[in-house]
């Protein structure tokens, strides 16, 4: 093996979720006739505002379906790139914990205030 060689994990990895047959996204697709079928390639979900000073919020609705496919209740979330901490959000509200990496200071406060505001960890 070279250095930074990944071994062959991406394939892994598609072939034990192709093996599973679709996991949780499979109950959030596109239902059709039994009531079964995969998640689409292309997914519409509606827009939903921000109002602080972060332009690169997604809509929870988008995350949300990952995050049940990929994380067990009560399992850990890893956001590298939390921002607004639009991830970390739907996390709390499905159940799940969360690591959140943010470099800029503003988006942390930004984050902090959110997760504060919309699902408390504390009363």
């Amino acid at each position: 093996m070279k250095p930074k060689d990944l071994c062959g994990i991406p394939w892994t990895l598609a072939f034990a979720l192709r093996a599973d047959g679709g996991g949780e996204l499979r109950k959030h697709g596109n239902l059709i006739g039994n009531g079964k079928a995969n998640k689409r390639s292309v997914w519409t979900v509606n827009t939903q505002s921000f109002t602080d000073a972060h332009f690169a919020t997604f809509p929870e609705k988008l995350i949300e379906p990952c995050i049940l496919a990929g994380c067990s209740a009560e399992g850990l979330v890893l956001d590298p790139f939390m921002g607004a901490g639009t991830t970390a959000l739907v996390a709390r509200k499905l159940n799940r914990n969360f690591i959140g990496i943010e470099l800029n200071q503003k988006y942390i406060e930004i984050a902090e205030r959110r997760l504060q505001r919309e699902v408390p960890l504390f009363i």
